[in-house]
């Protein structure tokens, strides 16, 4: 049975962040239309503590409303490793990714407030992590990048670089920074579009299962 959803919207003008229209990414091979997503969106999580960690399954994309799983993308630690998704999801129950640039002002000054975030949702067994797909000058991010943006931020949360861009090719309008929370299956629990809103946390409560 397809869990319940629920949609809480606000309006687009209002959200902060930046957008990548001067240099759009190419439709994602998952896309369904290329329809404007709600610039805030949720699904209802099932527990998944005890959930076998497997390869995301159809439907792949970014959407909640659309009961999508996030691909199992490609991604760059920064020692220069090769990471999929999936090994990343799986290490806890639910991840919550920030997806960003280099060059992204509100993407470098959340970057305190994701490891805060982490900490506060730690007992949930809820890991962050930060992914950036371009450096400050708007080239394809590199592992090397990766360190010198932990180095300057100071973030402890994780940082993988994705290159390819193969991220926010999922979503459309490709607003940035890109805040997404998946449980260990891939199952999209939550995606908005901007910088952390204040009431994150509420957001996060709903998009979990109780305690």
């Amino acid at each position: 049975m397809r869990p319940s959803v629920f949609v809480i919207a606000t309006a687009i003008a209002a959200t902060v962040g930046c957008t990548t229209d001067d240099r759009p990414p190419p439709p994602s091979a998952h896309d369904g239309g290329g329809v404007p997503i709600d610039p805030l969106e949720a699904g209802q999580a099932s527990d998944v503590n005890t959930t076998a960690c497997t390869a995301a399954q159809p439907p792949l994309g970014g959407d909640p409303l659309s009961d999508h799983s996030f691909p199992d993308v490609t991604l760059t630690a920064c020692n220069g490793d090769s990471v999929r998704f999936d090994e990343v999801r799986c290490g806890a129950a639910y991840t919550f990714v920030s997806i960003g640039t280099g060059w992204c002002e509100p993407c470098i000054e959340e970057a305190p407030l994701l490891d805060d975030l982490g900490a506060r949702f730690a007992d949930r067994s809820l890991q962050v992590v930060q992914v950036l797909f371009e450096d400050a000058e708007r080239e394809p991010a590199s592992a090397a990048y990766c360190g010198v943006f932990q180095s300057q931020t100071s973030i402890q949360s994780t940082v993988y670089a994705d290159p390819s861009a193969q991220t926010i090719r999922e979503f459309d309008p490709p607003i940035i920074p890109r805040q997404l929370l998946v449980d260990r299956t891939g199952k999209v629990l939550l995606s908005i579009p901007g910088a952390l809103p204040s009431d994150i946390d509420a957001h996060i409560e709903q998009a979990l299962p109780a305690n």
